[in-house]
């Protein structure tokens, strides 16, 4: 995804779509670019506040869903929209996809980019059920997490899949474990093409692997 950000200027105006806690707006803002970060979760934007604060950059974090974007910023703000961490997989249909592109592309300048990153849900499905084990153990303030991915497929609703985060937490008070999950609406390459191409974009590109788990997509405003 970095590759994507290589052609683009000192000063360009960033929209971080889904900040999440600032991680991204902390490197893009250091590496020279203009960047507004927006989160629908609340709790999101109050971490990727601290997180920028600590790391003393500039960015302006607010609270708002996509569809809302061109509600909150005029058209033509941004020359490029970031959307990472598999999030564009939370919207519930085609239609709303549809929807929030729609979204992204009203606040884009004309020639403008919108650069999202996504699970390869075609190679997870060949894959089927499975649980990744982070080689990496985070150590904090004298506690280790270790964590655990589980894929499953919702057997209530078909099409849908379930991602398991466990954590397991081990420090002076003993260990214990914390399970966070989520649902995920896949979607083929092919399908992601068809979407953006709905909601106006145009020179898309798509560097999904057979064997990687993730790509990028990148879509340009007509």
């Amino acid at each position: 995804m970095r590759a994507a950000f290589h052609g683009l200027p000192g000063g360009t105006r960033i929209l971080d779509a889904a900040c999440g806690i600032g991680l991204d707006a902390v490197a893009l803002r250091r590496r020279g670019f203009r960047v507004t970060a927006v989160d629908a979760s609340p709790a999101m934007v109050d971490e990727s506040r601290r997180r920028l604060a600590a790391a003393g950059v500039d960015v302006d974090v607010e609270i708002c869903s996509w569809t809302d974007l061109p509600t909150r910023f005029p058209a033509d703000s941004f020359d490029a929209v970031l959307c990472t961490g598999n999030s564009i997989a939370h919207v519930r249909s085609e239609t709303e996809m549809v929807e929030v592109f729609r979204a992204f592309a009203g606040v884009l300048a004309p020639g403008g980019v919108l650069i999202l990153d996504t699970h390869h849900w075609e190679l997870l499905d060949r894959i089927g059920e499975r649980t990744i084990v982070d080689p990496v153990v985070v150590e904090r303030g004298g506690a280790r997490c270790e964590r655990s991915y589980r894929w499953v497929r919702v057997a209530s609703k078909p099409g849908l899949w379930r991602l398991g985060l466990v954590l397991e937490i081990a420090d002076r008070d003993g260990r214990r474990t914390r399970t966070l999950t989520v649902d995920m609406i896949p979607f083929s390459t092919g399908e992601l093409r068809d979407r953006l191409r709905s909601a106006g974009f145009t020179h898309i590109s798509i560097d999904a692997a057979a064997d990687d788990d993730r790509y990028t997509a990148i879509g340009r405003r007509s």
